[in-house]
């Protein structure tokens, strides 16, 4: 039976889309490194396949973003176990 791994990764806008989360762990000097489409693309070029991704926003009942980060990407990524 076929056995996966999962890499969980949130990006967030500085200058540009980039991943600034993997597996909830903030990446240091994330804004300085690839554009959101570079990492993944590095990530497939690995044997991930996203296999989800959402675009998320997050506002008060005011309608005021709660934070800086408010706006948001997560994606979810796979790739088989070798055996």
């Amino acid at each position: 039976m076929q056995t996966w791994e999962y890499l969980f990764l949130r990006a967030a806008w500085r200058s540009g889309w980039k991943i600034d989360q993997v597996n909830g762990v903030l990446l240091e000097d994330w804004d300085e490194g690839p554009s959101m489409y570079d990492y993944i693309n590095r990530l497939g070029s690995q044997g991930w396949e996203m296999i989800s991704m959402q675009y998320f926003t997050t506002f008060d009942q005011e309608g005021e973003p709660i934070s800086d980060d408010y706006e948001n990407y997560r994606f979810v990524l796979k790739r088989p176990i070798s055996s």
